[in-house]
């Protein structure tokens, strides 16, 4: 037994993200990266903004779908951050529990460091994932 129905579903939340290392210094150009994770099924999505001056703000994005109800219930999703920039460590998986939220960056502590790629290359990025503008409109 299925159902249709229309919902309004939030995409992306509004989010605003302020990086800093530890001594409290807002650090610029580092990519933060928003994923969202559906409790069922494919949907997978992330979007990468900059900080400018330690702050990155992703626009709330949401639309009217069509959604089925099937025996395992509704989509749900679940918004999770990652940053990372060379010679600090790695902050994935941050819930996204609030509209505000603060990361502090640690230096990593060896001198070896050999990181290659992009910063945000050590962030999970399934292969499934579809790369969107933040600033995509609704």
């Amino acid at each position: 037994m299925t159902a249709c129905y229309p919902v309004y579903k939030t995409l992306q939340p509004e989010l605003n993200v302020q990086i800093q290392d530890e001594q409290g210094q807002l650090l610029d150009q580092v990519p933060v990266m928003l994923m969202r994770e559906p409790s069922v099924g494919m949907g997978y999505r992330y979007s990468v903004i900059d900080t400018q001056q330690g702050l990155a703000h992703f626009p709330k994005l949401a639309e009217w779908r069509v959604e089925f109800m099937l025996i395992h219930g509704a989509v749900d999703y679940r918004w999770y951050v990652c940053v990372a920039k060379p010679g600090y460590e790695t902050q994935s998986n941050v819930d996204v529990d609030r509209q505000d939220l603060k990361i502090v960056l640690k230096k990593i502590a060896t001198k070896k460091q050999n990181f290659e790629g992009s910063s945000t290359a050590s962030c999970d990025q399934y292969p499934f994932f579809q790369i969107t503008p933040a600033n995509e409109i609704g």
